[in-house]
């Protein structure tokens, strides 16, 4: 389960924030503190804080439609690989300010890992509290999880269309008829909890990755991860698959809406709308020739 999102206010049930660890506390990490400098300074050039207080909670206790997670930030003392830090810190500079204030973020949390009040084995690798403004990275997904199918990179571009598509439909994320249409006849969302199929080779056309299947919100930003990180795969799939290149297209005109989209640095070809061709002088008469 890489990233449990909820559309209900989360910011209300949060608790005051506790106080921020002294840096002198900490013990000095040359390389770590530097990568986190920059990872703060891409961040601060549109007013976005990068968290410090030790704990943030998205709330006190949890309801039947959703979980209350704990982020316990990250610091020095848990030795972090610099290059985690700075790949976060790329992903988020290919936003431009534009789409950056359009997805409303304020803060980013930078987890030493995240977890499930009541139920510590689960840890996504990310979440997106759309009322809160922020943005959550576990640093202990990666760890435990290495491979090239899911990155820290994929991570934040998941989590960040979480807000820019909340930002957009608001409360219609989970009812979005237009994307809906473009399911396979008959399917249905597994939905939150009930896990993620292990085989890929089942997942049925018009899905990015297994876990696309959870929800249409899931859905749709695991459409667009693979448009930020992977195109080339992305188009693969798609020139084998009409419902995802539908998907693909939708996707990507809606997003093309926001002012400085063409500047995210998208180079998946099949993101665009096939025109079709004006047939030439020559093909003309070539025609009449063969009718």
């Amino acid at each position: 389960m890489r990233v449990p999102f909820a559309l209900a206010c989360l910011a209300a049930c949060g608790r005051p924030s506790p106080p921020q660890v002294p840096a002198e506390v900490l013990p000095y990490d040359q390389d770590f503190v530097a990568s986190s400098r920059r990872l703060r300074a891409t961040l601060a050039r549109d007013g976005i804080q990068l968290d410090t207080q030790p704990v943030i909670r998205t709330c006190e206790e949890p309801t039947p439609d959703r979980d209350c997670a704990r982020c316990d930030v990250a610091t020095v003392l848990d030795q972090i690989e610099p290059e985690l830090v700075d790949a976060m810190a790329i992903a988020f500079a290919r936003y431009p300010t534009s789409v950056r204030k359009a997805a409303r973020i304020e803060h980013v949390a930078f987890c030493r890992a995240i977890t499930y009040e009541g139920n510590r084995d689960h840890g996504p690798a990310g979440l997106a509290d759309p009322s809160a403004h922020r943005v959550f990275i576990s640093v202990e997904y990666f760890r435990r999880i290495r491979g090239d199918d899911f990155t820290i990179d994929d991570a934040v571009h998941h989590e960040m269309f979480h807000l820019l598509d909340f930002a957009a439909l608001g409360a219609s994320a989970s009812g979005d008829s237009e994307w809906g249409a473009l399911n396979p006849p008959g399917f249905a969302y597994l939905g939150e909890g009930k896990g993620e199929p292990a085989d890929e080779t089942r997942r049925p056309r018009g899905f990015v990755n297994n876990y696309a299947q959870t929800n249409e919100v899931e859905d749709r930003a695991s459409t667009f991860e693979y448009i930020m990180v992977r195109p080339e795969e992305l188009c693969e799939r798609a020139a084998r698959d009409p419902l995802l290149a539908k998907k693909v297209r939708l996707l990507w005109q809606r997003v093309k809406r926001i002012e400085g989209a063409d500047k995210l640095g998208v180079t998946a070809p099949c993101v665009k709308p096939t025109k079709p061709t004006k047939p030439t002088k020559k093909a003309k008469q070539k025609l009449k020739l063969t009718l």
